[in-house]
Parts: structure tokens; C-alpha cells; sequence
């Protein structure tokens, strides 16, 4: 995430497009020194994970209800789509505008005025960057790279890349839009002073674990150079607060190696199976091959044990054996 973990401003609106433009648009020229998060489900709109927590909630007017009725009026604002401007009650401007004008509008709200500082640099603990790979098939490795994620954002902000191609994951974990990892990428060579608005308006909150959403073939991926992927987690270091950046890795593309070789630490899952073990010394074979010994230093090996219950959904992954499992191995600090 970027700036501070609590501070967001909360835009509710059934338009996907017009939440997004609106919502860059805060966060780049704009200038918020918080997050912007957009929620489209109106039936959601109760039950969305810490919506109460928003600084400030840009509401359209078809979408108001009784439930707002326990906020500070102060902090929201209507966007009205019939013209009217009643009298009293929460400020209200309208949505068919320039994003500048209405940005100015939530700025003139109580407080609003310290929202806006135009800077997006980190000031908090330096990101640590922990890999997930092996080469062994059904390994529960992404099960366990988003448990730990989830885990590690009750103590800092975290951000999980997955970079399989048709991982799924963006229906699995519900990340709406159409760019993805690799658009985030040509925004940072193209158009560097975009990048933080584009990166946080890409990263959506799953149960704590920010995500983005993960490249669409192999081919995007293989087009990648290695300063490409370098320069991103630079970026990602360099103008946002998050502690975390977890990788979820498979050896499609040309830069996996050098993108292991950026992390603090890396997790590699092993079995007992004759085809697993082949599978694995092949990989430690290609690590020494090519002169990527480092990687298997700071390697730490797991051979999971056998877990009769795993998590049937996001929410649920901090809890039981697996969540167990992986708290050991934080408190472990990743010793190989």
C-alpha cells in the first residue's frame, strides 16, 4: 500500500471505469498522502473489511443508505447524479465534473486539507523481499506464499506478486480490472511519475494481503528484461510503505533466476517422491550451472508435513495447521 496502512480514502461507485479514473487521478495529481480504495458492490458495502476505518467516503448518491447514518457526515461526499444539492447533511458536488474539481471538494471537507502533501516516498522499515519456488508440481507453494503474506501483514504492509501466467488467481482472490503485472511494469519504464498512482490504484486489500493482479501468458513474461523486473521491485521499494513483498515464482521467463537472486530469502518445498527429488537436484544442478550458488545459500528447504485440513478460502488461511506451520517459519526468520 502506499503512505500509511490506515489512512484511505474510500470512493463507492457501481462504475468501475469512472472509480478508477477518479481514483488515479487522486493519487497522482491529486497528490493524497493516502490510499485510494474503490468498491463497486453496493451490497458490499456494509460488510467491506474495514470500510469504517476510511478517512473519507465518496459516495454516489444512488448508492447512500441508512447505513451511514452512524458516520461523520464531515467525512463524506455525495456525488450527485440527479443535479440536486440538498440542503444540510453530508457535502455533495456533482459526479459529471472534471476529477480536479471534485478532488478539490473532498480537500475542502473538515481535515481533508493534511491529506494532500504530493510526496509518495517510504519512511517506514526497509522492504523485505522473501521468494517462493520450486520446482515440484502441486507443492501447496502458493497456499503457503499467501499464508504467510496474510500473516506478515498483521505486522506491516505487504504486497503479493504471483508470477505463473493463467495462475487464476485473479478470479480466485476476486481482483477486478484489466491491467496487470506487466502493465505496472511499462507504466515504471514509460511513464515513471505515474507509476505510484497506477501501482496503488492496481493493488486491492484480500484480507489484509495486498495484491496485483498477475501476468496474463507466458509470453508477457518472456518479453521481460532483467532490468525491467529489477527496476519494478526498486520502484516498489522506493515510493511505497510496504514491509513485505512476497514472490510467488515459476521458472517461465528469462529473469527468474535474477529475481530470486533479489530476494532477502527464498522458500523452496521438497518431497520424498522419486520424480520430486529428480526434480529438485535438476534445479540445484541449474543453480550451479549457471553460477546462481547464491540462491541456494540463502535457501531454506521444507518438506511440508501432511496438512488433512487446509483453508477453503482467503479469509480463512491465518487459521489452523497450514497458518500454524507458517508462523514457525516467521519466527524462524527464514534460517536455512
Amino acid at each position: 500500500m502506499l503512505y500509511e496502512e490506515d489512512r484511505f480514502v474510500l470512493i463507492c461507485d457501481r462504475d468501475l471505469r469512472y472509480a478508477r479514473h477518479l481514483q488515479e487521478y487522486m493519487l497522482s495529481e491529486g497528490g493524497l498522502a493516502c490510499n485510494v480504495r474503490i468498491l463497486t458492490d453496493p451490497g458490499r458495502l456494509e460488510k467491506a473489511d474495514g470500510w469504517d476505518r476510511a478517512l473519507y467516503l465518496i459516495l454516489s448518491e444512488s448508492l447512500q443508505g441508512t447505513w451511514t447514518e452512524g458516520m461523520d457526515p464531515d467525512r463524506i461526499l455525495i456525488l450527485s447524479e440527479s443535479g440536486a444539492s440538498p440542503e444540510g447533511g453530508p457535502a455533495c458536488v456533482s459526479k459529471y465534473q472534471p476529477a480536479r474539481c471534485i478532488a478539490d471538494a473532498l480537500l475542502r471537507l473538515p481535515g481533508a486539507g493534511d491529506l494532500q502533501t504530493g510526496a509518495s516516498i517510504r519512511h517506514g522499515k526497509a522492504l523485505t523481499q522473501i521468494g517462493f519456488y520450486t520446482p515440484v508440481s502441486r507443492a501447496l507453494q502458493t497456499t503457503l506464499a499467501l499464508t504467510m503474506g496474510q500473516l506478515l501483514s498483521a505486522e506491516g504492509p505487504a504486497l503479493y506478486l504471483n508470477l505463473e501466467p493463467c495462475s487464476g488467481l485473479d478470479r480466485l482472490l476476486g481482483l477486478s480490472g484489466e491491467d496487470s503485472l506487466t502493465d505496472l511494469i511499462y507504466y515504471n519504464e514509460c511513464a515513471p511519475e505515474k507509476f505510484p498512482a497506477r501501482l496503488g490504484a492496481m493493488a486491492q486489500e484480500v484480507n489484509g494481503l495486498f495484491c496485483l493482479p498477475p501476468p496474463r501468458s507466458a509470453m508477457e513474461l518472456s518479453a521481460l528484461r532483467e532490468d525491467q523486473w529489477t527496476g519494478l521491485f526498486k520502484a516498489i521499494d522506493r515510493v511505497t510503505d510496504y514491509r513485505y513483498l512476497i514472490l510467488d515464482l515459476s521458472a517461465r521467463g528469462d529473469c527468474f533466476l535474477e529475481t530470486l537472486r533479489l530476494c532477502d530469502r527464498v522458500y523452496t518445498i521438497e518431497r520424498e517422491d522419486p520424480v520430486s527429488a529428480a526434480r529438485l537436484s535438476s534445479y540445484e544442478d541449474l543453480l550451479r550451472r549457471f553460477h546462481y550458488e547464491d540462491i541456494w545459500v540463502k535457501t531454506r528447504r521444507l518438506r511440508l508435513p501432511v496438512f488433512r485440513e487446509l483453508p477453503s478460502s482467503m479469509k480463512f488461511m491465518t487459521h489452523g495447521p497450514l497458518a500454524d506451520y507458517a508462523r514457525e517459519l516467521i519466527r524462524e526468520g527464514g534460517r536455512a
